[in-house]
C-alpha cells in the first residue's frame, strides 16, 4: 500500500475565481483506494498564494506518490508546486496528468520536470503505473504514459476508457 497525494493546482485572480469540484481526481482516487492504496487530495485553492498548507502536508505525511491534475492555467503554479515537493521529497515520484500534459507530454517532462505523463484517461492507467513502480517493473510500456527513459522521451499511446469499464468505475471518493 502506498500514501499518493493527488494535487489540484489552481489559478485564481479576483476576476477569475470560480472553484469546481476537482472530479477526476476523485474519481482516479476512488480506483487508487480499490487498489489498496491510501489516497489524499489537496486542492490548492485553500493556499494558492503561499502553498503552505500544501508545505505542511507533505513534509507531516511523506507521501509516495505525488500526481498532479493540470489545465493550462495551473502550469504556472504547478511550477511553483513542483518546485516545493523537489525541495522536500526530492525522490518521490510526480506524474502529471489532466488536459494540458495530455496534450503536451514532452512539455510537462522538460518543463516541469515530471517522472511520468498520463495521457488521456487516468482511472487504471495511475495505479498500473504506481503497481510497477512499487513491484519493481519496467514502467515505459505502460500504455497512457510519457516518460524520460535515458535522456529520450517514451511516449505510449493513451489509454481510454470503454464503455465496460465507464460503467463500472466505482464512485467518486467524496469523502478525500
Amino acid at each position: 500500500m502506498s500514501k499518493i497525494l493527488l494535487i489540484k493546482p489552481r489559478f485564481l485572480t479576483p476576476e477569475f475565481c470560480a472553484i469546481t469540484q476537482p472530479l477526476g481526481l476523485l474519481y482516479i482516487a476512488s480506483t487508487l483506494k480499490e487498489a489498496g492504496h491510501e489516497p489524499r487530495i489537496h486542492d490548492c485553492a485553500l493556499d494558492h498564494k503561499d502553498l503552505q498548507v500544501l508545505r505542511k502536508i507533505i513534509l507531516n505525511w511523506e507521501p509516495n506518490f505525488i500526481g498532479i491534475s493540470i489545465m493550462v492555467t495551473d502550469v504556472e503554479q504547478t511550477k511553483r508546486i513542483m518546485s516545493l515537493i523537489r525541495e522536500i521529497l526530492s525522490d518521490v515520484p510526480i506524474t502529471l496528468g489532466g488536459p494540458w500534459p495530455s496534450a503536451n507530454p514532452e512539455d510537462a517532462l522538460k518543463k516541469l520536470k515530471a517522472d511520468f505523463v498520463v495521457i488521456g484517461e487516468g482511472e487504471f492507467v495511475f495505479p498500473d503505473l504506481v503497481d510497477a513502480i512499487n513491484n519493481g517493473r519496467p514502467t515505459e510500456n505502460i500504455s497512457g504514459t510519457a516518460s524520460m527513459i535515458n535522456g529520450n522521451i517514451k511516449i505510449n499511446q493513451g489509454r481510454y476508457l470503454t464503455e465496460d469499464e465507464l460503467n463500472n468505475l466505482p464512485f467518486p471518493a467524496w469523502e478525500l
